[in-house]
């Protein structure tokens, strides 16, 4: 029996593009399954916890709220040059100026 000297490349391509995709696909599955397995493993953890009656809050972060919630102007640092003003004030402020947003600048 002789051995052929031709080599079949549309069947080496295939295969190397199919293995190259099932590597891929087998990547991105082992990282969703550690994902996963961490997120699990976190919720049981704060799910004990809170049986046992420790409290434990999880951080929201929740912007909008915090921004309707807020009815005064307050300053965000202790030099008082940045501050916070509700929502119903930036848009009168807005208003007030024809459309452009007032300058930050000091007044001289």
């Amino acid at each position: 029996m002789a051995l052929r000297d031709d080599i079949n490349v549309p069947l080496l391509l295939s295969l190397g593009t199919m293995t190259g995709l099932l590597v891929i696909v087998a990547m991105i599955g082992t990282e969703a399954l550690v994902y996963r397995t961490r997120a699990n493993i976190l919720d049981r953890r704060y799910n004990d916890q809170e049986k046992n009656g420790q409290v434990f809050y999880r951080q929201v972060y929740a912007p909008q709220e915090k921004a309707l919630a807020l009815s005064k102007a307050e300053a965000l640092n202790t030099e008082q040059t940045l501050f916070r003003i509700p929502i119903a004030d930036a848009k009168d402020a807005v208003i007030a100026n024809k459309g452009f947003v007032p300058s930050t600048q000091p007044v001289k």
